[in-house]
Order: C-alpha cells, then sequence, then structure tokens
C-alpha cells in the first residue's frame, strides 16, 4: 500500500511540473500561476460493477498483506478503493455493497 501511495504521489507530481511548463517560450512557470481545475465529482461516470469487483479483491489482497485490523478493514477497504476509483477518473463510492450475485434463483 505504501508503494502505490508513493507511485500516486510520484505521478501526481510529475503531472504537476509537466503542467507548469510552458511551451510558449521553454520556461518553467511557478506552480502557483498554473490555473487549477476543480473536478466535480458528480460528472465522473460509476465505475462498472466489473471494476469495484475486481478493485475490491485487490484491496482485499492489500489488507491481508498490510496485515489490517479487523475492526478497521471495512474503512481501509473503501479508502483503497476510492483512490483506485479516482485515480481511474471514476466517481468515489460512499460505502462499500458486496458483490450482487449474477445467478438467478
Amino acid at each position: 500500500m505504501k508503494l502505490k501511495i508513493f507511485t500516486l504521489a510520484t505521478v501526481l507530481l510529475s503531472s504537476m511540473a509537466i503542467a507548469a511548463y510552458d511551451k510558449s517560450n521553454d520556461e518553467m512557470t511557478d506552480p502557483s500561476e498554473v490555473e487549477q481545475t476543480e473536478v466535480d465529482y458528480e460528472d465522473l461516470p460509476q465505475a462498472p460493477e466489473k471494476v469495484l469487483a475486481k478493485l475490491m479483491k485487490e484491496c482485499k489482497e492489500l489488507a491481508a498483506e498490510d496485515v489490517i485490523p479487523t475492526d478497521t478493514l471495512e474503512q481501509y477497504l473503501l479508502e483503497c478503493v476510492n483512490e483506485e476509483l479516482d485515480s481511474r477518473g471514476y466517481r468515489m463510492v460512499e460505502q462499500l455493497e458486496p458483490p450482487q450475485s449474477t445467478r438467478s434463483p
């Protein structure tokens, strides 16, 4: 999990540096002068069920590796899934629901 956070932070910082580069005169611009765009999370698409199920599985594996205590597991999984959804351009979720069965009764 620490490696993922480090990787996300590195990508974010690299993106900021690229955004600050002024191609018109090949000079670096002060990052505070770069226009910040706000993301309206309501406009982002919801992740398909298959994506959510895959992320839940990955986050559960990470939780097992990180030996997350049972009493904090739900919050850990929610944060993990939301970090991944956000990084992939999907709307974050407020709670995790168990995957619905595709079998009919």
